[in-house]
Protein backbone atom coordinates (compact mmCIF):
# COMPACT_ATOMS: atom_id res chain seq x y z
CA UNK A 1 0.00 0.00 0.00
CA UNK A 2 1.24 3.63 -0.91
CA UNK A 3 1.80 6.08 2.09
CA UNK A 4 1.01 9.83 1.11
CA UNK A 5 3.09 12.16 3.36
CA UNK A 6 0.89 14.96 4.97
CA UNK A 7 1.47 17.86 7.18
CA UNK A 8 0.55 18.03 10.78
CA UNK A 9 -0.45 21.25 12.70
CA UNK A 10 3.04 21.42 13.82
CA UNK A 11 4.80 21.43 10.80
CA UNK A 12 5.89 17.49 11.02
CA UNK A 13 4.43 14.85 8.42
CA UNK A 14 2.54 12.26 9.09
CA UNK A 15 2.02 8.97 6.39
CA UNK A 16 -1.52 9.47 5.65
CA UNK A 17 -2.94 5.61 4.26
CA UNK A 18 -5.60 6.31 1.97
CA UNK A 19 -4.45 7.31 -1.82
CA UNK A 20 -6.97 8.76 -3.16
CA UNK A 21 -7.16 11.96 -1.22
CA UNK A 22 -10.40 11.21 1.36
CA UNK A 23 -8.91 12.39 3.99
CA UNK A 24 -7.64 15.24 2.66
CA UNK A 25 -11.09 15.82 1.14
CA UNK A 26 -13.25 15.21 4.39
CA UNK A 27 -11.02 17.58 5.88
CA UNK A 28 -11.45 20.68 3.55
CA UNK A 29 -15.12 19.82 3.18
CA UNK A 30 -15.75 19.96 7.17
CA UNK A 31 -13.73 23.49 7.11
CA UNK A 32 -15.18 24.75 4.17
CA UNK A 33 -18.83 23.68 6.44
CA UNK A 34 -17.47 25.29 9.55
CA UNK A 35 -16.64 28.69 7.24
CA UNK A 36 -19.99 28.77 5.98
CA UNK A 37 -21.62 28.24 9.13
CA UNK A 38 -19.94 31.21 10.66
CA UNK A 39 -19.06 34.04 8.09
CA UNK A 40 -20.47 33.34 4.76
CA UNK A 41 -20.57 36.51 3.56
CA UNK A 42 -16.81 37.48 4.69
CA UNK A 43 -14.80 34.84 3.25
CA UNK A 44 -16.15 33.94 0.33
CA UNK A 45 -12.11 34.08 -1.63
CA UNK A 46 -11.62 31.70 1.32
CA UNK A 47 -14.19 29.30 0.29
CA UNK A 48 -13.64 29.18 -3.41
CA UNK A 49 -9.92 28.78 -2.42
CA UNK A 50 -11.23 25.59 -0.94
CA UNK A 51 -13.16 24.52 -3.57
CA UNK A 52 -9.93 25.03 -6.38
CA UNK A 53 -7.94 22.42 -3.96
CA UNK A 54 -11.57 20.52 -3.72
CA UNK A 55 -11.10 20.18 -7.87
CA UNK A 56 -7.12 19.34 -7.39
CA UNK A 57 -8.14 16.42 -5.05
CA UNK A 58 -10.19 14.91 -7.76
CA UNK A 59 -13.63 15.70 -6.26
CA UNK A 60 -15.31 16.70 -9.07
CA UNK A 61 -19.23 17.05 -7.41
CA UNK A 62 -20.04 20.53 -6.03
CA UNK A 63 -19.14 20.86 -2.90
CA UNK A 64 -22.78 22.43 -1.97
CA UNK A 65 -24.76 18.93 -2.35
CA UNK A 66 -22.81 18.03 1.09
CA UNK A 67 -23.05 20.77 3.24
CA UNK A 68 -25.56 20.20 5.84
CA UNK A 69 -28.98 22.93 6.93
CA UNK A 70 -27.62 26.07 8.20
CA UNK A 71 -29.00 25.91 11.49
CA UNK A 72 -29.69 29.06 13.89
CA UNK A 73 -27.38 28.15 17.06
CA UNK A 74 -29.49 30.02 19.47
CA UNK A 75 -33.29 30.91 18.96
CA UNK A 76 -33.35 32.84 22.29
CA UNK A 77 -31.02 36.01 23.19
CA UNK A 78 -29.80 35.89 27.26
CA UNK A 79 -32.82 35.69 29.30
CA UNK A 80 -35.13 35.81 26.17
CA UNK A 81 -36.97 32.39 26.76
CA UNK A 82 -37.58 32.62 30.31
CA UNK A 83 -39.00 36.10 30.28
CA UNK A 84 -41.51 34.93 27.02
CA UNK A 85 -42.42 31.90 29.34
CA UNK A 86 -43.40 33.70 32.46
CA UNK A 87 -45.05 36.44 29.89
CA UNK A 88 -47.53 33.31 28.28
CA UNK A 89 -47.68 31.65 31.59
CA UNK A 90 -49.10 35.24 33.17
CA UNK A 91 -51.47 35.77 30.00
CA UNK A 92 -52.78 32.05 30.17
CA UNK A 93 -56.03 31.82 31.45
CA UNK A 94 -55.65 28.09 32.59
CA UNK A 95 -52.23 25.98 33.26
CA UNK A 96 -50.31 25.09 29.77
CA UNK A 97 -47.81 22.17 29.08
CA UNK A 98 -44.21 22.34 28.13
CA UNK A 99 -45.29 21.56 25.26
CA UNK A 100 -48.30 24.37 24.55
CA UNK A 101 -45.45 26.95 25.99
CA UNK A 102 -42.86 26.02 23.74
CA UNK A 103 -45.03 26.46 20.51
CA UNK A 104 -46.44 29.89 22.11
CA UNK A 105 -43.13 31.11 22.46
CA UNK A 106 -41.68 30.01 19.26
CA UNK A 107 -44.45 31.09 16.67
CA UNK A 108 -43.15 34.59 17.17
CA UNK A 109 -39.52 33.34 15.79
CA UNK A 110 -38.21 32.65 12.81
CA UNK A 111 -37.98 28.85 13.43
CA UNK A 112 -38.81 26.01 11.31
CA UNK A 113 -41.94 23.54 13.21
CA UNK A 114 -41.05 20.92 11.08
CA UNK A 115 -37.60 20.80 12.63
CA UNK A 116 -38.98 17.83 15.40
CA UNK A 117 -35.70 17.45 17.02
CA UNK A 118 -34.70 21.00 17.77
CA UNK A 119 -38.27 21.50 19.17
CA UNK A 120 -38.13 18.84 20.87
CA UNK A 121 -34.97 20.02 22.34
CA UNK A 122 -36.59 23.13 23.34
CA UNK A 123 -39.42 21.70 24.81
CA UNK A 124 -36.84 19.96 27.07
CA UNK A 125 -35.33 23.08 27.70
CA UNK A 126 -38.81 25.01 28.60
CA UNK A 127 -39.55 21.83 31.13
CA UNK A 128 -36.47 22.14 32.61
CA UNK A 129 -36.29 26.12 33.06
CA UNK A 130 -40.06 25.59 34.44
CA UNK A 131 -38.47 23.12 37.04
CA UNK A 132 -36.17 25.69 38.15
CA UNK A 133 -38.43 28.28 38.41
CA UNK A 134 -41.06 25.83 40.66
CA UNK A 135 -38.32 25.01 42.80
CA UNK A 136 -37.73 28.87 43.18
CA UNK A 137 -41.29 29.39 44.29
CA UNK A 138 -42.47 31.65 41.07
CA UNK A 139 -44.54 28.77 38.88
CA UNK A 140 -47.23 25.78 40.30
CA UNK A 141 -47.37 22.60 39.02
CA UNK A 142 -50.00 20.27 38.55
CA UNK A 143 -49.45 16.49 38.95
CA UNK A 144 -50.38 14.81 35.94
CA UNK A 145 -49.61 13.49 32.41
CA UNK A 146 -48.38 16.05 30.60
CA UNK A 147 -47.06 18.25 33.87
CA UNK A 148 -48.91 21.46 33.60
CA UNK A 149 -48.07 24.70 34.67
CA UNK A 150 -49.16 28.14 35.90
CA UNK A 151 -48.39 31.34 37.17
CA UNK A 152 -47.77 30.96 41.58
CA UNK A 153 -50.47 32.79 43.32
CA UNK A 154 -50.43 34.34 46.80
CA UNK A 155 -53.96 32.97 47.76
CA UNK A 156 -52.72 29.44 47.56
CA UNK A 157 -49.44 30.32 49.72
CA UNK A 158 -51.59 31.57 52.32
CA UNK A 159 -54.39 29.06 52.15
Amino acid sequence: MRHRLSLRPNGKHRKQRASDYSVTINGLMTRRSLLLRDKPDTLASDIAAIDYVLKLCGFNEDPQDYMPKNRKRQIFAKGEKRRLIMNELKNADKPLSSREICIAILTGKDFDMTDTRRLNQTTVSVYSLLQRECENGRVDRADGFPVMWAMFTAAKNHG
